[in-house]
């Protein structure tokens, strides 16, 4: 029946009402110190976040660096004009380059070899057309040889057709 009527208490039931109200008030004190964990953390937890991240934002990605002192860049080809051996390298390695800079001397001996024979087979031929010059003039005059020695046969013949003809 004490447990139909809630008013009626028994010595062991207050007993047991105490303990529990004093279990009751101890965890407040518990909870005043977990909050203040909470709080701590709450507030420590974010600022170590954010400096880990400002740390990282200041050493890590605005600037850029490399291990083995290489950064890549392109690369352009370059190939000149005519080829050959190179005897005089005008840049060092990583110097700045602009356009119209001589990069490289190549040996320029073979070309002047190839424009000394040309100049001599030039030299050739002017000595060639004036031979053929002198050869059309003589030429012209070995023309006028053979008329005037047409001409002298013709007043030969000529002579000799008319004396045949008068019996002579």
């Amino acid at each position: 029946m004490a447990d139909a009527d809630p008013k009626i208490e028994t010595k062991g039931e207050k007993v047991a009402a105490a303990n529990v109200i004093e279990t009751v008030e101890a965890p407040p004190t518990v909870a005043k110190k977990r909050s203040w964990l909470r709080i701590a953390l709450m507030i420590s937890v974010p600022l170590l976040i954010a400096a880990v991240a400002g740390y990282f934002y200041l050493t890590g990605g605005r600037y850029q660096t490399t291990d083995n002192a290489y950064i890549s860049q392109d690369m352009i080809s370059i190939s000149p004009d005519v080829s050959g051996r190179i005897v005089q390298v005008n840049v060092r390695e990583n110097q700045r380059v602009k356009a119209g800079d001589i990069l490289l001397v190549i040996d320029p001996e073979p070309y002047r070899i190839a424009l000394e024979q040309a100049n001599a087979a030039i030299a050739t031929a002017r000595v060639d057309v004036s031979t053929k010059a002198t050869d059309t003039g003589s030429a012209a005059a070995d023309i006028e040889s053979a008329n005037a020695d047409i001409s002298l046969a013709q007043a030969t013949y000529d002579r000799q057709n008319a004396l045949w003809k008068k019996g002579f």
